[in-house]
């Protein structure tokens, strides 16, 4: 039987041999698929290579770690790579962070900084450090002036440029009193020579009143710097500049930036706007940076969940295992228990014929059969009955137990019952105990409520309650005491105090009358106040008038504004001396303490006047006076210089120059009619006719001539025109030069002579009108709309037929031997035969010499008598160009060099230009 087994077992594990074989290579296959698998984890054709190979003897003589080992050392390469990328990343976002939350900060502090001011070296910020601790006032040079309104973008950016590398744009000026004492620093001279050509022609000064450093101050640094450049020192708008040790043209910095507060204002937005864009382009960086960290993150995650999904093979193992018992059981316990097994059964065999022999000895006096049957028949038999005995002896024992037991048991309960009665008869007497007690409660709590218990508690824990309060109502009664007796000392500290204050704001308030009262009193006649004597009123009407202008400018922009318009009637107005003196409001306070100083000065800067006064006459006076008495004065002069004009018209234009003109526009009348003339002639083979009309214009105004009246006037005898008709030529002739004299003031270009030349020019008096007839057709005024219909020959002759007339008219004015010759590039192009040949028979008609130069045009007709022709031929990208020369006699074609007569179809595949 075991024999059988054993053979069995060998089956089994030729069987687990084959399943064995199976298993690897479905681990094989599962092997290959994870590695085709891979996304991210990356293995080299080696590793690849060695962990197939080392495959074959895995679980033989290649353990798990050793297989791995070629994938860890990929593995711990790529999770490396990732940890420095991160790293790198990492760092590289914290600082693009820290470079955003400086750029942040610089925009935070930008638009908190109401002006931006240009970079200092340190040594001019050491100088100004320097000027605050000695108390001397400064202002930058930039921070007080304003460019023009008149200058272009270019002026601006060369003269800020020049002003930069000059070293004046952040230069600083300090008040002429204190100029001296600055010169340990770099400062602009205040009592600097006047130039007439200085920086006040490109600047205005602006700069606060109630700054340290004045309006004169800086005027008198702007008049002391020459733009001029044959001064010894300048600058100019140009770029271009000349100091003690230097000379050249300045750098170009860019548009102006940094004078005039618009321009600081545009310049500061503009650094917040170029900052604001870092910032988002640093956030996107930053974003694009922890992509990328993220990804490399989830690339990390990736191969280590790759890596640990490294198959197990637990299918392959178990076939092995299960293989390596069944072969073991085999190989140490099945066959050598199998030779041991057959020794001992021919032993036992040998025992067992012993056995029944002496079994037959023992069955001689026992009556059952000699059979296994029936010996095992009765050996269960026996067991019963011993099994039985054996319960009956327990059951007897557990008889006895119980019955012990129940006694125990009795005498229990007979002690229970003793001392049941007893605790019941206790608890009888308790009963009876608690019912006279609730009796007597009963008793005492009607007691109670007769005498009002409930209120008297009530007024008991009230008393109580009070008596614990009191300590704390005293203490707290005490401190008011001795805040109050501490607010009363103030107040009667406070009380002198408050005296004196009153006294001083009446003073304030009487000072404040007396200058509203002084105002009202000096332009009362000029806006219509009215003097009242309630200054309530008065303030109220004026607010009720005036009020509105108070929200529309400030103090320091009207100053600014007055400080322009005088800068600009100075220059304009030198030869009456103007000045601006500051009038101060004087008012004496007897009760002023050093807190009211502040109101004080309000009122002073608030009341102060700037005096403008000019020189008329010998004496000083008003602008307003003055300009009344200059316009009483201008108007006297206005009177006589009509009369004079009047008479200088009439003298001039209609006694001499007029005659001039009358001939001029009679000669180009016939000049006009001449051409017509030409043109009448003139027809091309599409039956197209032109005429000219040369029209007088008609006028806008009412105080001038329609052409035709003003010529009308003008051929007249001058003896025979009447005053009325004199008095009108001159009015006409008048409004032309002040209209003209208005329109040079503008562009500031012309002079008067060039103004009265334009006046007197009759040809602006006409204008030119062409018309064309086609054959069946009425005449017509030529168009823009009536050109697009032409013909490209009859659009050619629309153009040159009118323009040889010109030119015509043009040279009928030179020398009677002067050349009568013109040039014309391109001629006639786009323009066919027939009307080319009409074209070159209106040039014979004119008797024009001419240069004409075309593509393909060579100009043989029998209407042009002789032509000399050129043809030019550069072959492909010759440098060289060769010339052949032809002659036209007005009926054939021929070679100069070689008298024959010359192909008229003439194809060549060079470039040729054709001139004759």
């Amino acid at each position: 039987m075991k024999q059988e087994v054993l053979e069995n077992e060998r089956k089994r594990r030729t069987s687990l041999a084959n399943i064995y074989d199976l298993e690897r290579n479905n681990a094989y296959i599962e092997l290959e698929n994870w590695m085709n698998e891979l996304t991210v984890l990356v293995l080299s054709v080696n590793s690849s290579t060695s962990v197939k190979r080392m495959f074959n003897g895995y679980l033989e003589n290649v353990t798990e770690e050793q297989l791995m080992l070629p994938i860890s050392g990929e593995w711990e390469e790529q999770v490396s790579q990732c940890i420095k990328k991160q790293a790198w990343l990492e760092a590289q976002i914290r600082l693009k962070v820290e470079e955003r939350d400086i750029t942040k900060e610089e925009v935070v502090v930008l638009e908190r900084t109401d002006e931006i001011e240009p970079e200092l070296l340190i040594a001019k910020e050491n100088q100004i450090r320097k000027f605050k601790e000695k108390g001397i006032p400064y202002v930058p040079f930039y921070a007080v002036v304003d460019f023009k309104k008149n200058l272009t973008e270019e002026q601006k950016s060369r003269l800020e440029s020049v002003l930069t590398e000059t070293g004046i744009l952040t230069s600083l000026i300090v008040p002429a009193n204190r100029y001296n004492e600055a010169l340990s620093g770099t400062v602009l001279s205040t009592h600097q020579a006047q130039v007439p050509n200085n920086l006040t022609k490109y600047l205005d000064v602006s700069v606060s009143d109630t700054g340290d450093v004045s309006h004169d101050d800086v005027l008198a640094v702007l008049k002391g710097i020459s733009v001029s450049n044959e001064d010894v020192h300048f600058v100019t708008a140009d770029g271009t500049f000349k100091g003690s040790f230097i000379a050249g043209t300045a750098s170009q910095y860019g548009l102006a930036k940094y004078i005039g507060k618009h321009a600081r204002e545009q310049e500061r937005l503009r650094i917040i706007a170029m900052l604001k864009e870092k910032v988002a382009a640093l956030k996107l960086e930053i974003d694009k940076l922890e992509v990328l960290s993220n990804e490399s993150k989830t690339r990390q995650r990736k191969i280590e969940v790759e890596y640990r999904s490294f198959p197990k093979f637990p299918a392959l193992k178990d076939a092995k295992e299960k293989f390596e018992v069944v072969a073991k059981r085999i190989a140490e316990l099945l066959e050598p228990e199998i030779s041991s097994l057959n020794e001992k059964f021919k032993e036992l065999n040998t025992s067992v014929e012993i056995q029944i022999r002496n079994l037959n000895v023992e069955f001689v006096d026992i009556t059952i059969e000699k059979n296994e049957q029936a010996v095992n028949d009765a050996c269960d038999g026996l067991r019963n009955f011993e099994r039985a005995l054996s319960n009956l002896k327990s059951s007897y024992r557990s008889r006895g137990d119980k019955q012990s037991l129940l006694k125990n048991q009795d005498d229990k309960i007979s002690t229970f019952k003793d001392v049941m009665d007893v605790a019941r008869a206790d608890v009888l007497s308790l009963v009876g105990r608690i019912k006279s007690i609730d009796t007597r409660i009963e008793s005492y709590e009607k007691q109670l409520q007769d005498i009002g218990a409930d209120n008297i508690r009530k007024l008991a824990q009230s008393i109580n309650d009070k008596l614990e309060q009191f300590p704390l109502d005293q203490r707290a009664l005490d401190r008011e005491l001795s805040d109050l007796k501490n607010d009363l000392e103030n107040l009667r500290e406070r009380l002198s105090t408050g005296a004196q204050k009153k006294l001083f704001m009446q003073e304030l308030v009487l000072a404040w009358e007396i200058a509203l009262f002084q105002d009202v009193k000096e332009f009362s006649g000029k806006f219509g106040l009215e003097i009242e004597s309630d200054t309530v009123s008065l303030a109220e009407s004026i607010m009720s008038k005036f009020g509105q202008l108070l929200s529309k400018k400030d103090r320091v922009k009207n100053k600014s504004e007055l400080g322009n318009v005088f800068s600009y009637a100075d220059k304009g107005l030198p030869e009456y001396n103007l000045t601006m003196e500051p009038l101060e409001f004087r008012v004496d306070f007897s009760h002023m303490s050093i807190e009211d100083e502040s109101r004080v000065e309000m009122l002073k800067m608030i009341a102060r006047r700037e005096k403008i006064t000019l020189e008329y006459q010998s004496r000083r006076v008003s602008p307003s006076f003055a300009k009344i008495k200059l316009a009483e004065q201008d108007k006297t002069l206005a009177e006589v210089m009509d009369e004079k004009d009047r008479e200088i018209y009439e003298d001039i234009l209609i006694n001499h120059v007029g005659e001039t003109i009358k001939n001029k526009i009679q000669n180009s009348k016939d000049w006009v009619a001449r051409i017509n003339t030409i043109m009448e002639k003139t027809q091309n083979s599409s039956g197209l006719k032109f005429d000219v009309e040369w029209s007088p214009k008609k006028t806008d105004s009412e105080q001038e001539l329609d052409t035709l009246e003003l010529v009308r006037f003008l051929e007249k005898d001058p003896m025979w025109l009447a005053d009325p008709d004199r008095k009108r030529i001159a009015q006409h002739f008048r409004s032309k030069v002040y209209e003209a004299k208005r329109k040079a003031e503008l562009s500031g270009t012309s002079t008067f002579m060039e103004d009265i030349k334009s006046v007197l020019d009759y040809r602006e008096w006409y204008e030119f009108i062409i018309y064309y007839e086609k054959t069946g057709e009425k005449r017509k005024e030529m168009k823009k709309s009536n050109y697009n219909t032409f013909s490209g020959g009859e659009r050619a002759m629309a153009m040159y037929t009118p323009l040889l007339a010109a030119v015509d008219a043009r040279l009928q004015n030179a020398h009677c031997e002067a050349p009568r010759i013109f040039a014309l590039d391109e001629a006639f192009a786009g323009v066919d035969d027939n009307n080319i040949k009409e074209a070159f028979k209106v040039i014979e008609m004119y008797d024009f010499d001419y240069t004409l130069n075309s593509q393909s045009l060579w100009g043989c007709f029998d209407v042009v008598p002789d032509l000399s022709i050129y043809v030019l031929n550069r072959m492909g990208n010759s440098n060289l160009v060769n010339s052949i020369s032809y002659s036209w006699n007005g009926i054939k074609k021929t070679r100069v060099e070689e008298p024959y007569e010359a192909n008229e179809d003439i194809q060549s595949s060079v470039a040729q230009v054709t001139l004759f």
